[in-house]
């Protein structure tokens, strides 16, 4: 019989982005043995989890094979919440060097979405290269980053 551990740690994880890394916030329903082994793994790793195990007395063999976290096997678990805390958010700072209204399309663009942007500038349809590439994917490089706009000037 498997017995399965649901803490909250994924049904209730507060993942909250920030400049450098995503930060988890584990909260345990209760103070059970495979419980903090759970939290263990997701918040220190599996190494951690495992000498925990082990200096309660327990078999890590049998705790592999007889309990999970939240549904999935501790190592993934562990795996999962490792993961989430490498992923680092690019912070990215964008100066025009020109003020035409294609690099403040450009600009726009980036915090916006090309459609708000075009019709912001009144550039609908014409093709428009920001650093030499097609807008859309200029757009598409910047995604995942923190962007912050900056005069020429600063």
């Amino acid at each position: 019989m498997k017995l399965s551990t649901t803490i909250a740690a994924t049904a209730l994880t507060l993942a909250t982005m920030t400049a450098s890394a995503n930060t988890v916030v584990f909260k345990p329903l209760d103070s059970a043995f495979e419980t903090q082994a759970c939290q263990i793994a997701g918040a220190q790793g599996l190494e951690a989890a495992k000498t925990f195990i082990v200096n309660q007395g327990e078999s890590y063999r049998r705790f592999l094979v007889s309990v999970t976290c939240n549904g999935v096997s501790i190592s993934t678990f562990a795996k999962m919440h490792k993961a989430a805390k490498e992923e680092k958010v690019q912070q990215v700072a964008l100066v025009a060097k020109t003020n035409t209204v294609e690099s403040q399309l450009c600009m726009d663009a980036v915090i916006m979405g090309e459609a708000q942007a075009r019709a912001k500038h009144d550039v609908l349809e014409a093709p428009v290269l920001c650093n030499d590439k097609p807008l859309t994917k200029f757009v598409e490089k910047f995604a995942k980053a923190d962007v912050v706009l900056k005069d020429s000037a600063e």
